[in-house]
């Protein structure tokens, strides 16, 4: 499954993104898309879990979860 996250701050990394969700199962992929010219985050992310279970429980756990003082927006993501 594929998972969308919105409202990051501009200090988080792929390693923090990837940390968060694997504590819920094993993730595949992460990215953040960075800024071409400061390089910072663009205060959004995507996330990859193949078993749709554990990205279930990771979306309802940390939607709305605050991290560095903004509340995450988590949600499945069809591209």
């Amino acid at each position: 499954m594929n998972i969308y996250v919105s409202n990051l701050s501009s200090d988080i990394q792929d390693d923090d993104l990837m940390k968060m969700f694997a504590a819920y199962g094993p993730v595949q992929s992460v990215e953040i898309p960075k800024d071409i010219f400061s390089g910072e985050s663009r205060g959004f992310g995507f996330i990859e879990m193949n078993d749709n279970i554990a990205a279930q429980k990771a979306i309802d756990a940390l939607h709305e979860v605050e991290v560095d003082s903004l509340s995450l927006s988590v949600q499945q993501y069809n591209n």
